[in-house]
């Protein structure tokens, strides 16, 4: 994530070892519940109480 605000999605998620930006995307997603984009902006979802 530090590397987001320089270098290109697709990048990252190349030197990270993803096939593609969009598979690096969707595992992010699925753990996070957010984009990656979304993390980096903080604008995680509103949990209710």
């Amino acid at each position: 994530m530090a590397g987001a605000a320089r270098e290109p999605w697709a990048q990252l998620a190349n030197d990270a070892g993803y096939y593609d930006q969009s598979h690096m995307t969707a595992e992010f997603r699925e753990v996070m519940h957010v984009t990656p984009g979304a993390c980096i902006r903080r604008a995680f979802p509103t949990v209710p109480c």
